[in-house]
């Protein structure tokens, strides 16, 4: 099966004067998916 699969994440800071810091994503997929 050789499909392509995208995942896009949108991160919107409603707070304009503060910035965002720490901001992480981790994910638990195997490397290569079969």
């Amino acid at each position: 099966m050789n499909s392509n699969s995208s995942l896009t994440f949108t991160v919107t800071n409603s707070n304009a004067g503060v910035s965002l810091e720490g901001v992480a994503f981790t994910d638990s997929l195997p490397a290569r998916l079969p």
